[in-house]
């Protein structure tokens, strides 16, 4: 399992394979980093941004499926 964000949150296990970085700026930076690591599907958030989209152009490129995890309502005001 590999994660990557700007901080390792706290409580995350030690097995897990942490990336501390921003993501790739193009998708072949994104598709790089796939292959070296192996990765087989995605995990997203949907930031509502557009940090994904090479993160996203690489996994349709490479064929891997993609999960996508929506954006939680906004609260009442």
């Amino acid at each position: 399992l590999v994660a990557r964000a700007l901080s390792r949150p706290d409580g995350t296990p030690e097995n897990l394979r942490f990336i501390q970085s921003l993501p790739g700026k193009t998708w072949q930076d994104e598709a790089g980093l796939f292959t070296r690591e192996r990765i087989s599907h995605i995990v997203a958030k949907n930031s509502g941004g557009t940090a994904s989209t090479a993160k996203l152009a690489a996994a349709r490129e490479l064929g891997l499926p993609v999960l996508m995890l929506a954006r939680p309502d906004a609260p009442e005001p």
